[in-house]
């Protein structure tokens, strides 16, 4: 019937494996409660084991044809009380905020991983796909030390199987030497498998944090069945153990064929389960921490107002009116935002104003500068990813919301910057049109290297030193010939030859055939290794990585 009835999605799977899952979980129910009625445990375990999976829209179709298969059945509420308060302790612990839909997502891979050997969470960007196994990772453990015959110690190891190649992966045969070097994940699992002390409860997981492809998942088939055992090519047959799990985070599974998904648990993250204001709630409680002088609890509870008031209006314009050449998600552009407010506001705040305020009015002050930093940062960090058409309409839609105090009007937001020069009025709008230096002609310089200075150049420079400064990451993008590469060299070089900035950069091209091998060399070539692991600038200066042309990687 879900076959059926339900929507066509390539991660569905309704085969035997599928019902093989409902009975495992189903006997594990029993066990843990004798005393309920089989139908109830079936219902339970029908729903543990698919829901997990389902689009949003699926769920309810899915509830109606359990409905109709068991008619007047209505399941106990489950007690989670013991799970829910050591839940609360590792979102504190993690500096995560508490949301039911967030918690039901730990809750589902809990039980999906007590009977799945393998599983898979897969969802956008920024879903919160780390966010629900590390919760759950950091549970298991408070549980464990509090009931130790009951809950698992959990042990984990990362990697991404796409930043490396496959010989590196499982390991490599040399066809001359006949000489066998081992492979990463090899190395782990064999690890894990050869630890001398174990616990009766511990759990070790094995985390693949990167797109899946079938040149390498596909070696896992035998991993994820009923073998457990990882075959590699030297002829070694590595078994694994039954407490050991692999979990896979993942954009999507078009690399999967149907065998691999049918052998895996599915945890579906939509992107409502982990919202915006979760991440600025967590972005303001820990700037209150780095910084409890300036972000002062009247300052954050102000933040949170204009939080209230001003994103859900910004995000419904951006959503409205604009096109985007690289398509962000909404949590992303958050972030950007969360970013450059806090590179701004923090440097602005470390300047003594060259006017004291009257006594009693430095808090106006101060949520004035807040003001304006927010109404700056909101339409560079949600409006930067758009086009030049659609960024006029949003930066209008937005202008049109904000008094005389917060931004001058008739005019557009991104004509302004708050200046943060010591000898300005503290925080001010400057229009960037009164800062453009005239240009200076050069002999010494190839053509190529000229820069006319424009608003445009003045806008991107300026926010390009602002994020490197703040040790933010800044992606340009733009059609051939629009001048991203010498904005972004120019501004750099200048950085790098001033006394005030300790900067130095390391300049290389990606292309669809650099590896992960050439691009480490390189790195280590050019920075001083202090320790085996620690690489440092040349007499410890910030290195700056300037990328120029990227092209993504080609599909396997």
């Amino acid at each position: 019937l879900c076959s059926e009835q339900l929507s066509q999605q390539y991660h569905y799977d309704f085969g035997m494996r599928a019902v093989k899952s409902v009975l495992s979980m189903a006997g594990r129910l029993k066990r843990e409660q004798p005393f309920l009625k089989e139908d109830m445990v079936l219902i339970r375990a029908m729903k543990n084991s698919n829901i997990p999976k389902f689009l949003e829209g699926d769920v309810p179709l899915f509830e109606a044809i359990v409905k109709d298969l068991f008619p007047g059945i209505n399941l106990p509420p489950i007690d989670y009380s013991e799970f829910y308060k050591a839940i609360d302790e590792s979102l504190k612990l993690l500096n995560y905020q508490k949301d039911e839909d967030f918690i039901s997502k730990v809750l589902q891979l809990y039980a999906t991983n007590e009977v799945r050997f393998g599983v898979i969470i897969m969802g956008q960007t920024l879903t919160g796909k780390s966010g629900i196994r590390k919760t759950l990772l950091e549970t298991l453990n408070i549980l464990q030390k509090k009931k130790p015959s009951e809950y698992p110690k959990v042990c984990s190891k990362e990697l991404n199987p796409k930043s490396i190649t496959m010989a590196q992966l499982y390991g490599s045969l040399d066809p001359a030497t006949y000489e066998w070097s081992d492979g990463l994940a090899s190395t782990i699992m064999r690890d894990f498998v050869e630890k001398e002390e174990v616990e009766e409860l511990e759990q070790n997981w094995v985390i693949f944090d990167g797109p899946i492809d079938a040149m390498w998942v596909e070696n896992m088939n035998t991993v994820l069945d009923d073998n457990m055992t990882l075959c590699l090519a030297n002829g070694e047959r590595i078994k694994l153990k039954p407490n050991m799990r692999l979990l896979f985070e993942v954009g999507d599974v078009w690399g999967c064929s149907p065998a691999t998904i049918s052998r895996c648990g599915m945890i579906y993250m939509a992107s409502n389960v982990l919202k915006w204001r979760q991440l600025t709630t967590s972005w303001l409680d820990s700037m209150q921490t780095k910084y409890p002088d300036i972000i002062e609890p009247k300052i954050k509870e102000h933040l949170e107002t204009l939080l209230d008031r001003r994103v859900d209006k910004a995000l419904a314009a951006r959503a409205r009116h604009c096109r985007e050449p690289i398509p962000m998600v909404t949590n992303n552009v958050i972030i950007s935002f969360c970013r450059l407010f806090e590179a701004l506001y923090i440097r602005l705040s470390g300047i003594q104003p060259a006017q004291a305020p009257p006594e009693g009015k430095l808090f106006e002050m101060k949520k004035k500068v807040a003001e304006k930093v927010f109404v700056f940062s909101l339409a560079w960090g949600l409006g930067g990813s758009i086009d030049t058409e659609s960024f006029l309409k949003f930066d209008t839609n937005m202008a049109q919301d904000y008094s005389p105090s917060e931004l001058p009007q008739g005019q557009f937001i991104t004509d302004f910057y708050p200046d943060v020069r010591p000898e300005a009025p503290y925080g001010e709008f400057v229009d960037w049109e009164k800062v453009i230096q005239p240009f200076e002609f050069d002999r010494n310089k190839s053509y190529f290297d000229l820069v006319v200075p424009t608003k445009d150049t003045m806008r991107y420079s300026w926010l390009l030193k602002t994020n490197l400064l703040a040790g933010n990451p800044v992606f340009f993008t733009g059609v051939t010939g629009v001048g991203k590469t010498i904005i972004a060299d120019s501004q750099i070089r200048k950085m790098c030859e001033e006394i005030d900035f300790n900067f130095e950069t390391i300049a290389f091209t990606f292309s669809s055939k650099t590896s992960s091998q050439q691009t480490q060399n390189s790195l280590e070539d050019k920075l001083d290794r202090r320790q085996k692991s620690v690489l440092t600038g040349h007499n410890g200066k910030s290195v700056a990585l300037f990328i120029d042309d990227i092209n993504m990687p080609a599909y396997d």
